[in-house]
C-alpha cells in the first residue's frame, strides 16, 4: 500500500478497537454494556465475577470479552499497525475526527473502520438507494441523478449493493464526484463480487465504511443496521426504485427517524418495482423526476445560476444541471436557468456536439443516458 506512518495509539482508542472489533457484537450490545459498566475501559478491565450478573450477552461475546489474549495491548497495538498497513483505519466516537452527523444519530456506531479517503462529511450529501434487482430504468435514473447532483459538488452515499447502489456510485466517478460506500461487512471484502472493479475505484476515489471489523462477512441482518448509517451520513434519502418490501424503505424510514428529507423517484403506474416509491410519496416524500428538485432543497441551484448570470460560471453546466430524462423546450430550460434564449441555445448546441444531450424534437431536449 506504499508508505504509511504509524501513529501512536491511545489506550483508551485501543479499548474501542478491541471493544468494536468483538466478532458478532452489535452497537445494542455495546450500547448496553456502556449503560451497565459506564465506560469502556471498565467494559476493557472487567471480570468475570464483575460479568456475571449480566444477562443480554451471548456465550461468544462473553468469551471474548473475558479472554486475556484478545485483550493484550502489543497485540492490538500491532492489529492497529497491520490495519494501517492495508490501509484501513479506525475512528472511535471519542476521537475529535469522528463525523458531527453520526454524532446527530439517535443510534450512532461507536467506531467504524473506513479505507480511501477520510470521509468528507463537510459538503452537502445525498444517500442514493433501491432495488438490488433494479430495472433499466431504475439504474439509468441512479446513475443519472447521482452523475449530475456530484458535479455540483453532493457526495453521494450508498452501499456498494447490485443495482441501483452499484448505478449510484458510477454516476458520481464517471463525473469525478466524491462518493461513500457503507458496507455491510468489513471494508476489506468486496461484496458482491461482481462490484469488485467499482470497490476499487471507490477505494481509489472516494471512501469505504463500516461499523464491522475488517475480515467480517456479509449476514442478511448486518445489512439493515447498515441503512441506518447510509440514512445518517446523508442529507436526504432518494429511493430511485423499489419495491413493495424493499430493504430501501428501511433506509427511507431511518431518515426519517433523523429527520433528513425522503425524495422517490416516480415509476410506471403498473411496474411493482415501484410501488415502493409510490406508497413513498403518498406518505409524503418529495416527488423528484428532475436534479433541480434536490438541488434546490440544498440551496445549489440558485446558486450556480446566479454565478452564470454574473458570468462566473460555465453556462454549460447551468444548462444540462436543468436537463431531465423527459423532453424540456429551449424556452423553459430559458427560463429555469435565468439565461437569455440565445444563451442557451448557444450552450445546447455545444452539449449536442459533446453527445450529453440528445435534440428529440423541435427544439426539445433531453439528457443523453448511454
Amino acid at each position: 500500500m506504499g508508505n504509511f506512518k504509524i501513529q501512536t495509539v491511545s489506550d483508551r482508542k485501543l479499548y474501542w478497537l478491541w471493544l468494536c472489533s468483538i466478532p458478532g457484537i452489535s452497537s445494542g450490545t455495546i450500547g448496553k454494556l456502556l449503560g451497565y459498566f459506564k465506560d469502556v475501559e471498565n467494559i476493557f478491565k472487567v471480570t468475570e465475577k464483575e460479568l456475571a450478573p449480566v444477562t443480554f450477552l451471548k456465550d461468544t461475546t462473553r468469551k471474548y470479552l473475558l479472554d486475556p489474549i484478545y485483550k493484550d495491548k502489543e497485540k492490538l497495538k500491532t492489529y492497529s499497525e497491520h490495519l494501517a498497513g492495508k490501509g484501513i483505519h479506525f475512528l472511535c466516537t471519542e476521537d475529535p475526527m469522528y463525523p458531527e452527523r453520526f454524532q446527530m444519530m439517535p443510534d450512532p456506531p461507536y467506531g467504524f473502520f473506513y479505507t480511501g479517503s477520510f470521509p468528507k462529511t463537510g459538503q452537502p450529501s445525498l444517500a442514493v438507494v433501491g432495488a438490488r434487482k433494479a430495472t433499466t430504468y431504475g439504474i439509468a435514473g441512479a446513475e443519472y441523478f447521482s452523475g449530475i447532483l456530484s458535479r455540483y459538488g453532493v457526495t453521494i452515499v450508498s452501499g456498494l449493493a447490485a443495482g441501483v447502489d452499484g448505478a449510484a456510485h458510477r454516476g458520481a466517478i464517471r463525473q469525478k464526484g466524491y462518493t461513500l460506500a457503507v458496507l455491510g461487512c468489513g471494508v476489506d471484502i468486496c461484496y458482491p463480487r461482481e462490484n469488485f472493479t467499482l470497490y476499487m475505484e471507490i477505494k481509489e476515489q472516494g471512501t469505504l465504511i463500516s461499523e464491522y471489523a475488517p475480515g467480517t462477512k456479509p449476514a442478511p441482518w448486518r445489512f439493515p443496521m447498515r441503512n441506518r448509517l447510509i440514512a445518517g451520513l446523508a442529507d436526504g434519502v432518494f429511493v430511485t426504485e423499489a419495491g413493495e418490501k424493499s430493504g430501501a424503505l428501511i433506509t427511507a424510514d431511518a431518515a426519517l427517524d433523523q429527520g433528513k428529507n425522503v425524495y422517490a423517484l416516480p415509476g410506471a403506474f403498473n411496474s411493482p418495482q415501484s410501488c415502493g416509491c409510490h406508497q413513498l410519496i403518498q406518505s409524503g416524500a418529495k416527488l423528484v423526476y428532475r436534479p433541480e428538485d434536490i438541488l434546490e432543497d440544498f440551496g445549489i441551484v440558485g446558486k450556480v445560476c446566479e454565478k452564470a448570470k454574473d458570468g462566473l460560471d460555465n453556462s454549460e453546466e447551468v444548462v444540462y444541471a436543468n436537463l431531465c430524462l423527459y423532453p424540456r423546450s429551449l424556452q423553459e430550460i430559458a427560463m429555469r436557468c435565468g439565461l437569455s434564449v440565445r444563451e442557451v441555445s448557444a450552450a445546447l448546441t455545444r452539449l449536442e456536439l459533446e453527445g450529453k444531450i440528445v435534440q428529440t424534437g423541435s427544439n426539445y431536449y433531453v439528457i443523453r443516458m448511454f
